[in-house]
């Protein structure tokens, strides 16, 4: 009986002793330019570049909401999308890299662009590459309506557009 009190009281101290919280914290190694969508690093339509020197444009008027880290933006699809046009250093930096974000999209039913690179040499022949998302784009699972899934993506170079639909 004084094993199982004890192995007990071990069970409850484990379960509320485990920390679920995420990490304040990002890693930095390699990092060119962090976006956190915080109220508090946006300013009449610019986003605060927090690592580089590459602040964005918002267009339209996506909401703040909550974030998996913090705050993100919410999209409502009516011509919201943040805009990466003058990529300063960026743009020699890029590299092979990875664009990484969380997304959370309430519509898998049609097509949507959840970000679209576009270099320079291909805006006047239309060409660009980018991640849209429906019912089956990101394989086991799929992306489930009202889930943030995490999304990473290998790039080259960039000039980034956040679409419209989604928080990140």
């Amino acid at each position: 009986m004084k094993k199982l009190i004890i192995l007990l009281i071990l069970t409850i101290l484990c379960i509320f002793s485990h920390n679920t919280t995420h990490a304040s914290t990002f890693i930095t190694d390699g990092l060119v330019s962090y976006w956190s969508f915080d109220r508090n690093t946006i300013d009449e339509g610019i986003a605060e570049d927090s690592w580089g020197e590459n602040d964005a444009i918002i267009n339209g008027n996506p909401t703040f909401t909550t974030g998996i880290f913090r705050q993100g933006l919410e999209f409502d699809g009516a011509g919201d999308y943040v805009v990466l046009s003058e990529l300063g250093n960026l743009q020699t930096q890029i590299g092979p890299s990875t664009i990484e974000f969380w997304m959370k999209t309430s519509d898998t039913s049609t097509y949507r662009t959840l970000f679209r690179v576009v270099d320079e040499s291909c805006i006047v022949n239309n060409r660009s590459w980018g991640l849209t998302v429906n019912g089956s784009i990101i394989k086991n699972p799929p992306p489930n309506p009202g889930v943030v899934h995490p999304g990473q993506l290998p790039v080259q170079k960039a000039k980034v557009i956040f679409k419209e639909g989604y928080v990140l």
